[in-house]
This record gives structure tokens, sequence and C-alpha cells, in this order.
């Protein structure tokens, strides 16, 4: 495997998704959990072997460090497929160390992420509210006349099942 300039970050990068990083779990460290994780084809979901850890802790969001910067320049030279199969990787680790929280890490992260969007909606001007509210409104309009009908009576089946309440079909 040639580990040269910018396939040597990627291949870090992919090492770095599976480096052991310990968290609390009463008084032990959490367990590891071992699953087969895809990396290049969504075809065969479960084909190559890997262990997921949980998420790590965010660092400071408003200033990028050297090693960031590196990644962002190797990201910026990869190819597409190799950004798809990244994504994936970063996807799949990410749901499986949501699955494996514990019900406590599951609050703190919720309570966490709503901080930070509270954070961000404070920060907004009105004309990028007003904006952002637009583009909301083209996209639902967009994917609801794309949608089949047999779409149309799952969606609104699931949002009668979800709210409890009589909603007319079309």
């Amino acid at each position: 495997m040639d580990l040269t300039s910018s396939s040597n970050l990627t291949w870090g990068r992919f090492l770095n998704r599976f480096r052991s990083i310990p968290q609390p779990h009463s008084g032990l460290l959490q367990p590891k959990v071992v699953l087969h994780v895809p990396v290049l084809s969504l075809g065969n979901a479960l084909s190559s072997f890997a262990t997921v850890m949980p998420m790590r802790k965010r660092g400071s969001l408003g200033r990028k460090t050297v090693k960031s910067k590196a990644v962002e320049h190797t990201r910026a030279a990869e190819a597409p497929d190799e950004k798809r199969a990244g994504l994936q990787a970063d996807q799949v680790c990410h749901n499986l160390a949501k699955a494996a929280e514990t019900p406590e890490q599951y609050q703190v992260r919720l309570q966490s992420q709503q901080v930070r969007q509270n954070a961000s909606g404070a920060a907004k001007t009105p004309e990028q509210r007003q904006s952002r509210l637009q583009e909301g409104q083209i996209h639902h309009r967009v994917a609801r006349a794309a949608e089949t009908p047999i779409q149309h009576v799952a969606r609104f089946l699931s949002l009668i099942k979800h709210r409890n309440v009589a909603i007319p079909l079309k």
C-alpha cells in the first residue's frame, strides 16, 4: 500500500475512525461494539470487520487546526468514489455509535445539539431566516409534487399514526 502524500492522510483518516477512545460507563470503560461495516458497497450491508467506538467530543468549531486544514486539503483532492466511501463509512460509524449509546449519553447529546442549534439560530439575521424558510418551502413543494400516490398515502398514514389525527387524503 502506498502511504505517500495525500493517500497517507486518507489512510490516516480511515484509521482514526476506528481508534479506541475510552469513555466512562458506570465506572468501567464502555465496551467495544464489534460489527460488520460496509466500506465500498451498498449492496452488501455487512461485509467487512471493524470495531466501532463511541462518538468523540467535538473541539472548538470556530478555529481550524493544522490537522483540520490538512484534512480539508486531502478531501478536496479525493476522487468522487473515495468521497462517497468516506461519507458512507462516516455515516455507518455515526449510526452505530448512536445505537450503542446509553440513555444518559442520548440525553447529553440531545441537549448539546439543542444548545448548538439555538446558538446558530440566534446568530442569523432576519434575511437569512427568511431565505432559509423560503428554501424549505420550495423543497417541500418539489418533494410533494414528485411523490407518487402510494408515497402520498404512506406519508399521510405515518402522519396519522404519529399525530393521532384525521388528515384528508387527495
